[in-house]
């Protein structure tokens, strides 16, 4: 819990310095005190080996004092709400086959409704080597039994220093990091790739979405063999691709709290402020109820 303080302290200290929940231009290798932590209602620590098929490199672990799941966003300094570049960072469990990525993993985005508006998909199979926004395909998206990725991409983005990094975790990328073998068969690895925010507008306008960096997002993120078959880990919760659970249930349904596209965590009413609107409420009641001075009733008159 000390390094999620420190993680909390770094970011707030970047936000006072620059306005954003992360801060100055970013790369994809930069240390996790530039990422914000994202987490769910649900089963927050992903176990190691729940994966249902292919091997390490496609299980996501994590827990509440080494994160699983990460965002960033810089606005690039304007004042342009629709500008800047917006990052993802993924816990994996392991470098298990050739160097590198070699595998799928999907980030998707619920812009409200509790379906999933758009993917963001990370492929490194095949030669691939591709960072690529899709569409929703057919289903609902509720669940991830309900969940389907439309190919071809809508935009794809060729690996770069820029956009993508595969990175053993240590010190030098998670300082404070507590651990760096969830699963004790290798050492993890961090798959981190940005890519620039307009783009995202742009490609949710065509799907008749308008989005900006104040707009409320929640994430799902998951793994698979290829962007059809999503067949391996749900971030956050023990159940598969094939769940019916949906992506809201707060007990195990995998989506993440509520944040903003910058980072910050949305505001819920805490257990104060609900308890002052009962007794405003109350005083209101109690007010319409009562008689004014000096009044009569009219069963006296």
């Amino acid at each position: 819990m000390l390094r999620i303080a420190f993680t909390f302290l770094m970011s707030a200290c970047l936000l006072a310095v620059h306005g954003t929940a992360v801060a100055a231009s970013f790369l994809p290798n930069s240390p996790t005190t530039l990422w914000t932590p994202i987490s769910s209602p649900g089963t927050v620590p992903d176990t190691s080996g729940d994966q249902g098929t292919g091997k390490d490199e496609g299980d996501i672990v994590g827990d509440d004092d080494d994160p699983a799941f990460y965002v960033a966003f810089d606005n690039a300094g304007t004042s342009s709400k629709v500008d800047g570049t917006l990052g993802f960072r993924i816990r994996l469990s392991d470098d298990s086959q050739s160097a590198g990525f070699n595998n799928f993993l999907v980030i998707g985005l619920d812009f409200g409704g509790g379906d999933i508006d758009v993917f963001l998909g990370v492929d490194g199979q095949g030669g691939t080597d591709e960072i690529s926004i899709y569409q929703p395909g057919a289903g609902t998206n509720t669940s991830p039994a309900t969940t389907a990725i439309l190919t071809p991409a809508l935009l794809s983005y060729d690996f770069s220093t820029s956009n993508y990094d595969f990175s053993s975790v240590n010190n030098t990328i998670d300082p404070g990091v507590e651990t760096t073998d969830f699963g004790n068969n290798g050492t993890d690895q961090f798959l981190s790739f940005t890519l620039p925010f307009n783009d995202l507008v742009t490609q949710m306008g065509v799907l008749g979405i308008t989005i900006d960096e104040d707009t409320g997002v929640g994430y799902i993120v998951g793994t698979g063999n290829n962007p059809t078959n999503l067949n391996q880990d749900v971030n956050g919760t023990e159940s598969g691709w094939d769940d019916p659970t949906a992506w809201t249930d707060p007990d195990n349904g995998g989506g993440s709290f509520v944040y903003l596209v910058t980072g910050e965590r949305t505001p819920e009413p805490n257990t104060f402020t609900l308890v002052m609107l009962g007794l405003i409420g109350l005083s209101c009641v109690r007010r319409r109820g009562a008689q004014p001075t000096g009044s009569r009733s009219t069963a006296s008159q």
